[in-house]
């Protein structure tokens, strides 16, 4: 069944993905590190939860733009069921944040294949 629902790339995916990874980020937030509800701490939350969820779409930019997967789902589906394997990373503000910063540096370093301006391609893979 869940072959079936990722083996092509459909909006929907993405939809399932993202709500399941809200509502796990929250259980965890709640249940595993005690999270309580105030100004100053949920404002913070929001902001890597919105990281996090932003994150999904940028791994799924680099697969279908470098090609590293056919046209499946798959990627971004592992990709958030590791947050599930290690939940204690959502617990994890700086962790969340470096990981972010990687899959953009990823992102310009697979770039580098297409041998176009590789000096400011790794510049910027640098800068992130």
């Amino acid at each position: 069944m869940i072959s079936s629902i990722f083996e092509k790339t459909k909006p929907v995916n993405f939809i399932i993905l993202l709500v399941f990874l809200f509502l796990f980020y929250w259980s965890v937030q709640f249940y595993l590190f005690d999270f309580e509800i105030s100004e100053v701490e949920i404002m913070p939350s929001i902001g890597i939860l919105a990281i996090l969820l932003f994150s999904v779409f940028v791994v799924d930019f680099i697969v279908k733009r470098n090609k590293l997967t056919g046209t499946n789902s798959y990627a971004i589906l592992f990709f958030t069921l590791l947050f599930v394997v290690f939940p204690e990373t959502l617990g994890d503000s700086k962790a969340i944040l470096t990981s972010f910063f990687l899959l953009l540096t990823m992102r310009r370093l697979l770039s580098i294949k297409s041998l176009k301006n590789i000096k400011l391609k790794i510049f910027d893979a640098g800068l992130w």
